[in-house]
């Protein structure tokens, strides 16, 4: 089971917010910063970033100008963020995210539009629904064992997405890239913009599937 973000955590995800950002944890002095102190259901809409130190319950609807954090995980929620997403799962919910998404552990049929990376730490999983962002898709495992369909793709546009595709810079930290650091299942469906890439069979990681020509 997921355990929550801790502070140290959560003080490392937010090192890596630009300085011209004000930080979560300074909502009560920054007037365009939020923090709930609590889990949350129902529906909020905020302009600034938002850090909600419990979970996002099911049937929530959260809206956000903004980075958001959920330090307890999101489960049956639908989310969209201008910002980047900061949270230890993802269960069952649907989220656009203009930014990143950084979680601890898993995404689990999930539904995930995505204009930056998706990125997973150790010990992580994404598994069932499907998984789409402009750069990188990284976990440690993707797919399961027991044939859950689970798609992930590399896209240059999405409905959803309002933000354009741009190829990344010289420097730029997004790769092209999906990533299965330990174990990528025969029966997840990938795809890298517009070529299809079927598994055999199950791989141990790490495997990489790039673009030739385009990532290194």
């Amino acid at each position: 089971m997921a355990k929550e973000l801790s502070q140290d955590e959560i003080n490392r995800l937010l090192s890596a917010i630009p300085p011209s950002s004000p930080a979560p944890g300074s909502a009560h002095t920054k007037p365009d910063s939020l923090v709930i102190e609590e889990d949350i259901s129902g529906r909020l809409e905020h302009l600034g970033q938002v850090h909600i130190k419990g979970r996002v319950l099911p049937g929530s609807r959260i809206r956000v100008r903004g980075i958001l954090t959920v330090s307890r995980g999101i489960t049956g929620g639908e989310i969209h963020c201008s910002g980047d997403l900061y949270t230890p799962f993802i269960e069952m919910s649907r989220v656009v995210c203009l930014g990143d998404i950084l979680v601890t552990s898993h995404i689990l049929n999930g539904r995930i539009r995505c204009a930056g990376g998706v990125y997973c730490s150790r010990h992580s999983v994404i598994c069932g629904g499907s998984c789409r962002a402009y750069y990188t898709v990284q976990a440690d495992v993707l797919g399961d064992s027991f044939g859950s369909r689970t798609e992930i793709q590399l896209i240059k546009s999405d409905p959803e997405l309002k933000r354009p595709w741009r190829p990344p810079e010289k420097g730029d930290p997004h790769m092209l890239k999906i990533v299965a650091l330990k174990k990528l299942w025969r029966d997840t469906l990938i795809t890298l913009y517009d070529r299809s890439v079927c598994p055999d069979r199950d791989y141990d990681g790490p495997v990489v599937l790039g673009i030739p020509g385009e990532a290194d």
